[in-house]
């Protein structure tokens, strides 16, 4: 389950001047300067520090608890924030800080596992702060992971009229809308998320995902180019880069993307594939056919991999070649329709009518669409006459 670390997200303030501060105060401050560095293990043994001299201080324990949070920590940040919450009771001119002590307490329970506590909590930060749109994102996770998808919704929602471009929220929804193959609308979801978060990896990545689906390869193309911006060891974002370039018909824009992840030593799965099809874009059918051979070692039965070598092996004019890529693809993939019909015009064109006609038979028995097998009959009637003359 995700968790609710963004809202952690937050720099501690130092309130007094150096050479006013007492020994806690100075503790206090160079733990919060730790804090902000994150180095939060560092912070953790300062700020311990202070709480152990001053335990009734609220600040000093929420510091405390949220550094714990940064850390890892959740049976220690909880019982930190508990303790803040103690004392927040004792401390009425505190109690404006009640909401967000309530709202970290839930993200500690929430990782605990703890979701009871944790929708206890939130529902008291809301009962104080109507609006706290990250109360309502937490129960909103918390709905979800409980099986409870409507009411998870309506908690998303809640947040996004007050902020229209909550990047958590807005990523939620456009999962829910995909999974529901309202592409479109997870698309538009997506958009405010990135208004809301630019720096999102995990957002572009999605945009460019739910766009490349929806045909629009321009506007992946910039998703993805940003993703590689944000991750520039990420394979997978190059990859889905020079797949987008590949849609595009940008073949030298695709093998300069795809070319350097051959060279990696876990190459994305496709990526040999897609390069190849680059290469036969622009031509370079000699280097199509060493990489998709090379694909063919490695991994025999790889989806229309021999149905691209038999195309490119027929531009290479290596007709019997091409013949036996189409056989081998029929044989790994029976379902796979257009193997059947490259190889029955390659059989037809060298005059073997009767086993193109078993060719084409057999792609009917692969139950093709209307609109192919309507052609596929069209075809095998047109031999049958050819086959027929030649025997006369």
């Amino acid at each position: 389950m995700r968790v609710l670390l963004f809202i952690l997200s937050v720099s501690l303030a130092v309130s007094a001047p150096a050479f006013q501060r007492s020994n806690p105060e100075t503790l206090y401050s160079d733990g919060l300067e730790r804090y902000n560095a994150g180095e939060f293990e560092e912070a953790i043994k300062l700020l311990k520090r202070v709480a152990a001299l001053q335990p009734n201080v609220p600040d000093y324990r929420f510091s405390l608890g949220l550094a714990y949070l940064k850390a890892g920590k959740a049976k220690e940040a909880a019982r930190e924030l508990e303790a803040v919450l103690g004392l927040i009771g004792l401390r009425r001119n505190t109690r404006v800080k009640e909401p967000q002590v309530l709202l970290h307490a839930a993200t500690a329970y929430m990782q605990l596992g703890r979701l009871d506590a944790a929708r206890k909590r939130l529902d008291l930060a809301l009962k104080r702060e109507p609006e706290l749109v990250e109360a309502h994102y937490a129960l909103g996770l918390i709905e979800q992971q409980e099986g409870r998808q409507e009411e998870a919704m309506e908690q998303f929602e809640a947040v996004l009229i007050v902020d229209g471009d909550h990047p958590q929220a807005n990523l939620a929804v456009a999962q829910v809308f995909q999974r529901e193959g309202r592409a479109a609308e997870a698309l538009e979801r997506l958009r405010h998320a990135a208004h809301g978060d630019r720096y999102s990896f995990e957002i572009q990545m999605a945009i460019g995902a739910t766009a490349f689906e929806l045909g629009h390869h321009q506007e992946a193309v910039e998703a993805f180019e940003r993703a590689v911006e944000l991750e520039s060891n990420s394979g997978e974002a190059s990859f889905n880069l020079g797949t987008a370039f590949l849609a595009m018909q940008s073949y030298p824009q695709a093998v300069e993307v795809l070319e350097p992840l051959l060279g990696g030593e876990t190459p994305p799965e496709g990526a040999a594939f897609n390069l190849a099809q680059a290469y036969r874009g622009l031509a370079r059918a000699e280097q199509a056919r060493s990489v998709l051979q090379e694909l063919i070692s490695l991994s025999p039965s790889y989806p229309e991999a021999h149905f691209t070598l038999g195309l490119l092996l027929e531009e290479l004019e290596d007709e019997t070649g091409a013949e036996q890529a189409y056989r081998r693809e029929v044989e790994l993939w029976p379902g796979f329709v257009p193997a059947y019909l490259n190889l029955a015009v390659l059989l037809e064109k060298g005059s073997r009518y009767s086993e193109a006609l078993e060719i084409l038979r057999q792609a009917l028995d692969q139950e093709p669409e209307a609109m192919q097998a309507e052609k596929i009959l069209s075809a095998v009637a047109a031999l049958e006459k050819v086959a027929e003359k030649t025997r006369r």
